[in-house]
């Protein structure tokens, strides 16, 4: 079985990702420099089966999965319809963003995408709307934004209007 596999047991296990279990898939995925799209869907299988993760697995997961949308996409940069329906289906395969690291990885992937289909970018923006908008706040009964979700939402505002823009 490959590291991949081996962590992904684990995970399921355990329902968490150590700091351990991210340096074993960061070395299994890089080392030939190319994610693959059966990497890609390990990634999210042992996402979706830690209840925990340690932040090296948040930055591994992000990292190598802006490298698989967007830095091996031809031409470098231009996130397509399929890939970008693939990403909803992943994302949002319960009808909504399992974690923070989903969020993060969604706009991660649109600042630092060339072009992006729009749909990808509404999809964003309503994660972040649901993300920073409770019931509550709706209801003008809630805190104020946090300084973290002001600027989760600048953030998307500049992916925006970045090259591609939405």
């Amino acid at each position: 079985m490959s590291s991949i596999g081996d962590t992904l047991a684990a995970v399921t296990a355990s329902r968490r990702v150590t700091p351990d279990d991210a340096a074993r898939v960061r070395a299994a995925i890089y080392c030939d420099t190319i994610i693959s799209a059966d990497d890609a869907e390990a990634l999210f299988a042992i996402n979706d089966a830690a209840r925990s993760a340690a932040p090296e697995w948040r930055d591994l997961f992000v990292q190598a999965l802006v490298d698989y949308i967007v830095v091996q996409a031809h031409p470098e940069g231009y996130v397509d319809a399929d890939v970008a329906g693939w990403l909803a289906s992943r994302i949002e395969r319960d009808g909504r963003i399992k974690s923070a690291t989903e969020l993060e990885l969604l706009i991660r992937i649109l600042e630092r995408a060339t072009l992006a289909p729009p749909a990808l970018f509404r999809l964003a923006l309503s994660h972040v709307e649901t993300y920073a908008l409770t019931e509550q706040r709706r209801a003008g009964n809630g805190p104020a934004l946090t300084a973290e979700e002001v600027a989760l939402v600048a953030r998307l505002i500049y992916a925006l209007a970045g090259d591609g823009g939405g």
